[in-house]
């Protein structure tokens, strides 16, 4: 069975089909980096389990149910507080502030590693965001070339 070592930044989580087939992956790493030079902090090590924990911005469990990939309970309720901010600003029919706007994006942008499926909804988010830019239909999609003086 293979074994993988998934980095993210300078954090690594070791994955195989057993305890000990991810302490082999980890022995392996370990060795490769020291034969590099590269320090090796082992005290930064976890055992291996099938609920680690948050890792990069998501939780990956696995179990009978195959592998199931969420956040954290706090970002989850963060982001539902942040869309109903929105929502209010929307049905206030009031300006809604760029930046603000633009750090609601950033922040589901964040909550998107977790949850593929909000790619298609935070395309609007970037059409808003981008209208201001030359070149775009009363929607904010960019017109093709040789519109508008492209």
């Amino acid at each position: 069975m293979a074994g993988a070592n998934p980095t993210f930044v300078d954090d690594m989580r070791p994955i195989g089909s057993s305890p000990e087939e991810c302490w082999k992956v980890l022995h392996r790493v370990a060795s490769w980096y020291g034969f590099l030079g590269i320090q090796f902090a082992a005290r930064k090590t976890r055992p291996p389990s099938q609920t680690p924990g948050a890792w990069a911005g998501s939780v990956v469990c696995t179990g009978d149910r195959g592998i199931v990939v969420s956040c954290a309970q706090d970002k989850w309720d963060n982001g539902k507080r942040l869309l109903q901010e929105l929502l209010l600003e929307v049905e206030s029919e009031s300006q809604i502030a760029f930046k603000p706007l633009e750090q609601k994006r950033g922040f589901l942008i964040h909550l998107q590693r977790s949850y593929t499926s909000f790619t298609s909804f935070l395309k609007g988010f970037h059409l808003t965001l981008d209208s201001w830019c030359p070149n775009r239909d009363s929607e904010g999609w960019k017109l093709p070339e040789g519109v508008l003086g492209y």
